[in-house]
């Protein structure tokens, strides 16, 4: 091997002994204090409007106000006329009824100890403006409760066209 060929050789392992051993020998410190609050930035362009059309109906049903299902029974309804509810409603807008109690609201339908709480959404006939019927299905031991038995149960609609 030439002199030339010696020197090329011994820098480049000289070299590389100095990274391995730099590499190996490096260690993460202490992390230091967190910097300063930066300055509040500006503020975002304005959002899209939110749910202006959306209209809310709440009503109660009295144990008066309930009907059985001919043919069904343990069946019982109640109709509640919505002025906002349209044929446009009702095909492709959304339409959220709640069972509420207290602060609780229960979006329908659902079933719960037997009893099968729905509704329906519709124009009972021609000419008459669309109405919203809540249907109560008990079952079992339920079946042969009254609506005059039945405590008066609150509703919220929420119409979103």
């Amino acid at each position: 091997m030439n002199l030339s060929m010696q020197m090329t050789m011994r820098r480049t392992l000289s070299i590389l002994f100095s990274a391995a051993i730099l590499m190996i020998s490096c260690q993460k410190g202490a992390v230091g204090p967190q910097g300063a609050q930066g300055a509040q930035g500006p503020a975002g362009p304005q959002g899209p409007s939110g749910a202006a059309n959306e209209k809310t109906y709440q009503f109660t049903a009295q144990s008066s106000d309930w009907f059985a299902t001919s043919g069904s029974p343990g069946t019982w309804n109640y109709t509640a006329e919505i002025p906002a509810l349209t044929q446009g409603i009702i095909d492709t807008g959304g339409v959220y009824v709640y069972w509420t109690q207290s602060d609780i609201q229960t979006l329908m339908p659902f079933t719960i100890s037997g009893v099968d709480y729905m509704y329906i959404t519709g124009f009972p006939a021609p000419g008459l403006p669309a109405a919203l019927q809540v249907q109560v299905t008990m079952a079992g031991a339920y079946a042969t409760v009254s609506p005059s038995n039945v405590v008066p149960i609150n509703f919220k609609v929420i119409i979103d066209p």
